[in-house]
């Protein structure tokens, strides 16, 4: 059994003298405890191919054999917890949402686990904070950050009136209590979708390599909240998406025992060997696991009678093959949730929307580093989406919205369309961010392509968004800041009628193709960014640009979400086939890097004319003439 608790009541333990005489009689020996942790199982819930693991892995129902192994077995109290982003937005949740009433599979999957407690993720909001509200009732368990701030959602608020929501909990298990602490990144709005219920304690716009002092007071609050009734056993699940973060805070918090670090990479095998120390240098174990329910980090920690760390072993337990002679007790329900997700998925498979003839190629690696070809293929869809509301047998490719049948536009009365070729403008530049694109599929050219990976790979809530009016200032820092984002959700992808020259991912020119040729972009050139909805409404720290922004309604009844766009786009502008132009090859940009000059000269599938190759070279290299 465990006790909630909340900011707002710091003495509900006080109640009960034999609850109070219970937790004085924990303290006063040593002990060990078992932690298995676990973090961004993210809907990974079938057998699928993990990149993490490097190969096949069998999803929940192995994981959950691992964790009831490893229960039955161990000789301390055991305590599972989450370190959040408990699901993904995608094919899963497009299965419950099709379910009368609407099912939150993950939440019936995880419960079955009997969770003890679970950080807050990221994620649990990437539908909005009323579907993070029904999804967080849904996940039988507590759900924790101390930074968290839902004053404003009667929903959320609800479940911090219950309990449900907290920033802290007391687990007690075998005469032996622990205090849990949740605290979730200060970049919750840049990333996800909390709208104007919610907020954090100190809300950045982005990564940052610390965490500000109000983050660190609000969780100093819980755990001295904690030692106050003699809980003098903390762990924290921290949900700050960097372990480098998590590294930094250590040290300014006191009384914490164990982190567990969630929501990005995992420590090293020298970190965790090494431990980190508190505010008042008594020592901190550092715990970490794979994502996707490919690992379960088994932990035992040792205390002494004051509560602090004396020693710790852990393990990370490979769960992609399940666990030999393991009956679970719930296997017919996990049975009946996974064929569930099976028929919904099936029939999304047999809906085939055309071929590849490139190598399709989703990979985390490929579209958060350099522009790719689904990248570009994505940032086509949403500009060819918006310069015809009528997509379908519409070819965009190597074209600018003036060369289209602007009609079209002006019929519904989305843009007054320029009548010659003078300058091209608006200019349409479609974009697509690295981290809105999910699922890592490579697959081989010649292969169909079906409805169910292009929504595995665009799997958000996200719509197709415009935003007119964009100045060639705002297109440069909304640009720039995309290419700064190389490795993170922000790298942008552009679309083929842009290219881009940068040194070092500092931005030096934006070319456009208009009216049948290459130019250089200049400050006379006003823009219209068609991109999705999350990154034009601020997402992953995108500069805000243009003074019109509006959500297309390009079907009947309902703005059209990112991946419509993509499967429009496919059937529609490509009449059924991803042709080979958009090789990765054909869609680099130029770069310089370190006195050489690197990548293609190759982009939108026509060729750079050599005026322009020239002239950014003598640019780059004043000193020596490298064409006539």
């Amino acid at each position: 059994m465990y006790y909630l608790h909340n900011q707002l009541n710091t003495q509900t333990m006080l109640h009960s003298k034999i609850t109070l005489l219970t937790l004085l009689s924990t303290v006063v020996r040593a002990v060990d405890v078992r932690l298995l942790t676990f973090t961004d199982g993210e809907s990974a819930l079938l057998p699928s191919y993990s990149w993490s693991a490097g190969g096949m892995v069998n999803g929940f129902r192995s994981f959950a054999t691992h964790v009831e192994n490893v229960r039955s077995t161990a000789t301390e109290p055991a305590f599972l917890l989450s370190a959040g982003d408990n699901f993904l937005s995608g094919l899963v949740v497009a299965t419950g949402n099709s379910q009368t009433p609407v099912r939150y599979l993950d939440a019936e999957l995880l419960s079955l686990l009997s969770v003890d407690a679970s950080a807050v993720g990221n994620h649990e909001f990437d539908n909005g904070p009323a579907y993070a509200a029904d999804f967080l009732e849904a996940f039988n368990t507590t759900h924790l950050s101390a930074n968290l701030i839902v004053d404003g959602d009667s929903d959320l608020l609800a479940l911090k009136t219950t309990g449900r929501l907290a920033s802290r909990a007391v687990l007690h298990r075998d005469g032996v209590s622990i205090g849990v602490v949740g605290v979730i990144t200060e970049a919750l709005a840049s990333i996800t979708q909390l709208g104007e219920t919610v907020s954090v304690v100190y809300p950045t716009n982005g990564y940052t390599p610390s965490v500000n002092a109000a983050t660190i007071a609000a969780i100093q609050d819980e755990i001295d909240a904690l030692t106050s009734v003699n809980i003098d056993k903390v762990v924290l699940l921290s949900h700050n998406q960097d372990p480098l973060v998590d590294l930094d805070m250590i040290p300014r918090i006191s009384g914490v025992d164990v982190l567990v670090s969630g929501g990005g990479s995992q420590f090293t095998t020298q970190q965790k060997a090494a431990g980190a120390t508190d505010a008042d240098g008594f020592p901190v174990v550092l715990v970490s696991s794979e994502h996707g329910y490919v690992e379960l980090a088994n932990v035992v920690v040792s205390f002494d009678t004051q509560g602090h760390v004396t020693g710790s072993t852990q393990v990370g337990v490979n769960t992609a093959s399940p666990a030999t002679n393991v009956t679970l007790p719930y296997d017919a329900q996990i049975t009946s949730v996974i064929d569930v997700i099976d028929a919904f998925q099936t029939s999304l498979e047999n809906e085939i929307i055309g071929i590849t003839d490139v190598t399709y190629d989703t990979t985390r690696e490929i579209v958060r580093r350099k522009r790719s070809a689904m990248g570009t293929v994505a940032a086509d869809a949403h500009s060819s989406a918006w310069c015809s509301p009528h997509a379908l047998g519409r070819n965009a490719i190597q074209e600018s919205c003036i060369l289209q049948q602007l009609v079209d536009c002006q019929a519904e009365n989305h843009i007054t369309c320029p009548d010659n070729c003078q300058t091209g403008n608006p200019i349409v530049v479609g974009h697509q961010n690295g981290g809105g694109i999910r699922a890592q599929h490579v697959v081989p050219a010649g292969s169909n392509l079906s409805v169910k990976i292009v929504m595995d790979d665009f799997p958000f809530d996200n719509e197709v968004s415009v935003a007119r009016g964009t100045t060639y200032a705002e297109l440069w820092a909304f640009v720039q800041h995309g290419l700064s984002g190389g490795g993170s959700g922000s790298f942008g992808q552009l679309s083929s009628d842009v290219f881009i020259v940068h040194d070092n991912y500092v931005l030096r020119s934006i070319y456009v193709f208009v009216c049948n040729a290459w130019r250089l972009a200049t400050t006379d050139d006003t823009f219209i960014v068609v991109g999705n909805s999350f990154v034009l409404g601020g997402g992953d720290g995108y500069p805000s640009v243009g003074t019109d922004q509006v959500d297309m309604n390009i079907r009947t009844g309902a703005p059209t979400s990112y991946a419509q766009s993509v499967i429009d786009f496919v059937q529609g502008a490509l009449s059924g086939t991803i042709p080979t132009k958009y090789a990765e090859s054909n869609v680099v940009d130029l770069t310089f890097n370190d006195g050489a000059l690197l990548g293609g000269w190759t982009v939108g599938f026509t060729p750079l004319p050599e005026a322009i190759r020239c002239a950014e070279r003598r640019q780059k290299y004043s000193m020596r003439g490298c064409c006539a």
